[in-house]
């Protein structure tokens, strides 16, 4: 006999599959962590960047993340880019409370931040970097959740554009400043990128490669970024 869909043990059944439904995407999260792999291309500026396809964020259940986020990657000899489209209906919210460099609980902003290991064997050596909503920016070599170098300082260019819809965060990243000095650099970095989205509401974390954990630093299940020469 079917169950009438306006019954208590309907909405029983359905808050049940509802909650089952978020732990198998869990595990599939879980699962996958580790698994993501992206190419990066040579460009020859960071405005060549929207000639490249870019990387869609998840949510903490590794659903597509809305509203969305997008980051587009290329490099040259000397620089390594980043571009993050941070979609927002809520644009008058959004919170950059921290306005001064390596200040601050950047982190309880709006912002992006990403995470960098050159060396795929060397997991303990992350370079660590965050930009809010309005530019200010915190960088250092993290090498645990609890240990953060501040005295590394990426050299990074950035610059955040206000849009009506959406924040643009732009970034070249010297390879020098995070121990890469060989101009024909090619082979994978161990990375992962995030958007802390605060917009007046409660933080909702975003990430490029769903690790399945709450803690952002866990190298372990990062992504991969490979360097590929010119075609």
């Amino acid at each position: 006999k079917a169950v009438p869909p306006d019954s208590v043990y309907a909405r029983r059944i359905k808050v049940i599959n509802d909650e089952f439904q978020k732990g198998a995407k869990r595990l599939t999260s879980m699962a996958a962590a580790g698994k993501s792999t992206f190419k990066v291309r040579p460009v020859e500026t960071i405005a060549d960047l929207d000639k490249e396809t870019p990387m869609r964020f998840y949510d903490k259940l590794a659903d597509l993340s809305e509203p969305p986020t997008w980051l587009y990657a290329g490099y040259n000899r000397r620089d390594l880019f980043f571009k993050f489209l941070c979609y927002e209906p809520n644009m008058d919210k959004i919170q950059a409370d921290v306005t001064e460099n390596d200040e601050g609980r950047i982190w309880d902003d709006d912002c992006v931040e990403l995470f960098i290991c050159p060396d795929p064997n060397n997991l303990d050596k992350a370079y660590h970097i965050l930009i809010n909503a309005g530019g200010a920016v915190m960088d250092g070599l993290q090498t645990s959740a609890a240990t953060i170098d501040k005295t590394w300082q990426s050299q990074a260019k950035i610059n955040v554009v206000k849009e009506a819809n959406r924040w643009i965060v732009n970034m070249a990243l010297p390879f020098a400043s995070i121990g890469v000095n060989d101009v024909n650099f090619t082979g994978d970095m161990v990375v992962n990128f995030y958007r802390t989205r605060v917009a007046g509401g409660q933080p909702t974390p975003f990430v490029w490669s769903p690790t399945g954990e709450a803690a952002y630093f866990v190298p372990g299940k990062f992504g991969r970024m490979t360097f590929v020469k010119a075609e």
